[in-house]
């Protein structure tokens, strides 16, 4: 199965199957974009392996690298994949279709819970330390005690506006020639 996206034919314009005969337009509506664009490959084992990972016993201020190796397999696995299935013979693949996949995945992982580190980084400059775990201040700025519901209300907003817009913008990238 493909999930390459079909972009509209051009009025006019016939395009031919084998030996030259002429084909029904295929070209993919607005829900069938939308299917080709969730990335369902990693959506579904996601809260399982996330459930896993969480799970997994760290020691107590420890990072929840189980989390962020889960969020980042599954990145990448959605990146291959979608690499793999929206490449034809002759055809590069669908390099729009990819990211897309791969946003709404990153969105996705937030939404349930996950995270891919970057909010470890946050709260180390937030709190006046460096990346390198270096203080750069003399105190510790104070961070806010709704951060995780302002994260959460941004990550459901995101996943609602993306995976309803995507499939409005992105077409397919199908040359007519």
């Amino acid at each position: 199965m493909s999930l390459r996206v079909r972009a509209p034919v051009p009025p006019g314009e016939v395009r031919r199957g084998p030996g030259g005969a002429p084909m029904p337009p295929m070209d993919d509506g607005y829900m069938s974009r939308l299917v080709k664009l969730v990335p369902a490959e990693a959506i579904g084992p996601f809260p399982f392996l996330l459930e896993s990972a969480k799970n997994v016993p760290m020691p107590d201020g420890a990072a929840r690298l189980p989390v962020y190796f889960v969020a980042w397999t599954l990145l990448v696995i959605v990146v291959v994949l979608r690499y793999a299935a929206t490449k034809e013979p002759g055809k590069s693949p669908q390099w729009g279709g990819v990211l897309i996949a791969a946003v709404a995945f990153f969105i996705w992982a937030h939404v349930m819970g996950g995270d891919f580190g970057f909010e470890l980084l946050l709260n180390k400059l937030s709190a006046g330390t460096g990346a390198d775990g270096i203080s750069r201040t003399t105190g510790a700025a104070a961070v806010g005690t709704n951060a995780v519901e302002f994260k959460n209300f941004i990550a459901n907003v995101s996943l609602m506006a993306w995976t309803t817009l995507a499939p409005v913008v992105y077409r397919g990238e199908d040359d007519p020639g």
